[in-house]
């Protein structure tokens, strides 16, 4: 049978650094990576990181990936210079919860990362 239409495996960050924006990805909203995307254990290098990684809700399905570039242009949004790029839009049931995940949200992009 055809298909008629193309199927969405995943939305594609690109980042300068994979592996953080993979892992606050991951915290944040409740995802894990695909096998073999896990962090190394400390002292092994990070080959995956420096290339693509993939995280996956708990259904198995790819929902967001990562691949690694040497650099990017900053957004200049609102100013149409260097447009937005790229945004996702989460939702929230009420105000309270969307105070508490915009806290938690700010205490990963200040959390430390481990070096590989």
């Amino acid at each position: 049978m055809a298909v008629n239409h193309p199927q969405l495996g995943a939305t594609v960050f690109d980042t300068t650094d994979a592996r953080a924006l993979a892992e606050f990805y991951r915290q944040l909203l409740g995802l894990v990576y695909r096998p073999g995307d896990e962090p190394p254990s400390v002292g092994t290098p990070d080959i995956r990181g420096r290339d693509w990684l993939v995280l996956r809700d708990d259904t198995g399905r790819s929902r967001l990936a990562f691949q690694q570039v040497a650099e990017l242009s900053p957004s200049t949004w609102p100013h149409s210079a260097v447009p937005q790029q790229l945004h996702l839009d989460f939702t929230v049931p009420d105000t309270d919860d969307l105070v508490a995940q915009r806290d938690r949200a700010l205490s990963l992009v200040s959390m430390e990362i481990p070096p590989p």
